[in-house]
C-alpha cells in the first residue's frame, strides 16, 4: 500500500497488513507530521483487480524501520518519564500559562479603562522660533542700552564695549555689501 504525506508529498510503500481496517497513526520520517491513515476500502471479488501490484518491501527495509520504531517509542516513554519526574519533583501544582491569563470575552469586574487628556500637540519649530526670537530681543537691548547697562555694573563696561565694536564692524560689512552692487 503506499502511503503520502499529507504535509510534505513524501511516498512510502507500506505491507496492506500493516494498515487495520480501523486505520493507524503515522508519521512521516521526513518532516515529523503525523496523520491517521485509514485502510482503504476492501476490494470485492467480482470486481477485476486492475491496479498494479506494488513491489514487495526489502525485508531487511522492513527491520530497520521496526527497529526505528522502537527506538522511537523507548524515547517517548523516556521523555515522559522525565516529565512526571520532574513534575513530582515539584511541591505545588503547576497551574497550565494559559490558567493564569484571564478569558477576554468574560467582563472584568476589577478592570478599568483609564483614558488620558488629550496633551495639545507642541511644534518644535514654534519653540525654536520664540528662543530665537528672544535672544535676538536680548542681543538687541544689550546693543541699545550699552552704556546704561555699564553705568549701572562697571563690570560689564569693557564685554559691554568689545560687543558693541562686534556688531558695529558687522553693521558696516553688511552696509558695504549692500552698497556694493555690480
Amino acid at each position: 500500500m503506499r502511503l503520502g504525506c499529507p504535509k510534505c508529498g513524501a511516498r512510502y510503500e507500506v505491507p496492506s497488513a500493516e494498515i487495520p481496517d480501523t486505520g493507524r497513526e503515522v508519521q512521516c520520517s521526513a518532516c515529523d507530521h503525523r496523520w491517521i491513515h485509514a485502510a482503504p476500502p476492501a476490494v470485492t471479488a467480482t470486481a477485476p483487480d486492475t491496479a498494479p501490484r506494488p513491489r514487495p518491501t526489502d525485508p531487511n527495509v522492513l527491520k530497520i524501520l521496526r527497529e526505528e520504531a522502537q527506538r522511537e517509542i523507548a524515547a517517548r516513554e523516556r521523555e515522559a518519564e522525565d516529565r512526571t519526574g520532574a513534575a513530582a519533583s515539584r511541591t505545588e501544582p503547576v497551574a497550565p500559562r494559559r490558567a493564569l491569563l484571564p478569558e477576554i470575552e468574560e467582563p472584568q469586574p476589577d478592570a478599568r479603562v483609564v483614558i488620558a487628556p488629550e496633551e495639545p500637540e507642541r511644534s518644535g519649530f514654534l519653540i525654536g522660533f520664540v528662543i530665537a526670537l528672544v535672544l535676538a530681543a536680548l542681543a538687541a537691548a544689550a546693543y541699545l542700552w550699552s552704556a546704561e547697562l555699564a553705568e549701572a555694573v562697571p563690570a560689564l563696561a569693557e564685554p559691554l564695549a568689545a560687543y558693541v565694536e562686534a556688531v558695529d564692524s558687522l553693521r558696516r560689512a553688511l552696509a558695504d555689501a549692500v552698497n556694493r552692487t555690480p
